[in-house]
């Protein structure tokens, strides 16, 4: 499957903005697995064969492994790799949650230099009771990308390549070909006062779709941007994003 994305800006701030594609995404093999992943053998003891890995096994007489492959040659992690995309942090951001002293409710802060990224939070208006436990907080940019195939993706966890302070919310999103979407995630921290450091370059989450990609490349998709956004802000139109 072939990704073509593109950012949402008007016109006079596309011209002002530098945008470099790798401060913001990992599309390829090499940069969006973590250094711990790539610098693993195929095999254990360091071996790059079954066969030495084997030798090892019976000369140091183990009996409780059950393969000789490392995680570097484990399906689930090979095709999570292959059908993702690690979106990242262009800038530091100092987060600081709080208890506002006249109402009790929690609220947060945030200060970073990224003009394009934007953090929001969803009250319990829009989550319901989860609120009592969790701050949803989403992190938006103004990236958006179509398929040339039928597909579903959901955002998932950075934890396999870095630490960060939340969880990534669940959630599957059908998208058909050539269908806009929108990178818009929405995430849980702790119901505390805390204050975070997201350092520059930080994975904040992946994009995981149902098939492999192929290509990631950079496309005009204002048309189509245009069509997606007057259907589900103008006609509040979303049944297409939804399965069956």
């Amino acid at each position: 499957m072939n990704v073509t994305y593109d950012l949402n800006l008007q016109k006079d701030l596309v011209e002002n903005i530098h945008f470099e594609e790798k401060d913001y995404i990992k599309s390829s093999a090499s940069n969006k697995k973590p250094s711990w992943f790539k610098e693993l053998t195929t095999y254990a003891f360091n071996s790059r064969n079954p066969a030495g890995a084997a030798f090892r096994f019976l000369y140091y007489k183990i009996k409780d492994v059950q393969t000789l492959k490392t995680a570097k040659g484990c399906p689930a992690f090979i095709n999570f790799f292959n059908q993702s995309i690690a979106i990242t942090t262009s800038s530091d951001i100092f987060l600081k949650v709080y208890k506002d002293s006249n109402t009790g409710a929690y609220a947060f802060d945030y200060i970073q230099t990224d003009p394009l990224l934007s953090i929001e939070s969803h009250g319990p208006d829009q989550i319901g009771a989860i609120s009592n436990r969790v701050l949803v907080l989403k992190f938006s940019l103004p990236i958006h990308w179509v398929t040339d195939e039928n597909c579903q993706f959901q955002y998932t966890d950075p934890h396999i390549y870095n630490d960060v302070p939340f969880k990534v919310c669940p959630g599957i999103i059908k998208q058909d070909k050539s269908t806009v979407c929108y990178f818009n995630m929405p995430t849980f921290f702790h119901k505390m006062e805390a204050e975070y450091h997201i350092k520059a370059g930080t994975v904040l989450g992946y994009i995981q779709f149902d098939k492999p990609v192929k290509s990631f490349f950079r496309g005009d998709l204002r048309e189509l941007s245009k069509k997606e956004l007057y259907k589900k802000h103008v006609k509040g139109d979303n049944k297409h994003l939804i399965g069956k």
